[in-house]
């Protein structure tokens, strides 16, 4: 059990960025007239052995943004804005899955300092969703798309918060 908190702390301490600095830049006001996403999912090696790989969740993403009415446009095309979607796992010991399942929205901001410079910045995150799941478990790839699914209305619920239909 202790091994399993030490890699949590561990994981969720990879965490790029600060989430104090991040906190007053960022939030639902941001996603204000976006109306085009492009998804992108980066999962660790372990995923897969976890239950949850790139491709289904990647599916699961567009899928979710498509049935709520956003366009979703193919990878390396320009877009407003980028929802990532970030799934770690790692396996501590036999049986265990640790995973992290997270969401962040960037798009393109200007500096204030300097009008012509722009910029790709985090402008919305959600809280991630983080626990174990038995690893070989049947089970576990649908519960963890069902945290992924969580995540996902966490995002669309702020974004037609701010954009009512």
């Amino acid at each position: 059990m202790r091994q399993v908190l030490v890699l949590a702390l561990a994981v969720l301490g990879s965490r790029p960025g600060c989430l104090g600095a991040q906190a007053a830049v960022t939030g639902p006001a941001s996603l204000v007239g976006i109306r085009e996403f492009a998804v992108m999912v980066v999962t660790t090696p372990e995923a897969p052995a976890c239950g949850l790989d790139s491709a289904s969740l990647q599916i699961l993403a567009e899928l979710r943004l498509r049935q709520a009415g956003l366009r979703v446009v193919i990878p390396g095309s320009y877009a407003q804005a980028l929802l990532l979607m970030r799934f770690s796992a790692r396996n501590p010991q036999p049986g265990v899955c640790l995973y992290l399942i997270e969401a962040q929205v960037s798009q393109e901001a200007m500096l204030r300092r300097d009008p012509k410079a722009t910029v790709w910045a985090i402008t919305w995150f959600a809280p991630a969703g983080f626990g174990t799941v038995p690893s070989g478990n049947p089970n576990a790839p649908q519960y963890l798309r069902t945290e992924a699914s969580d995540i996902l209305d966490n995002f669309l619920n702020s974004y037609f918060r701010m954009n009512p239909k």
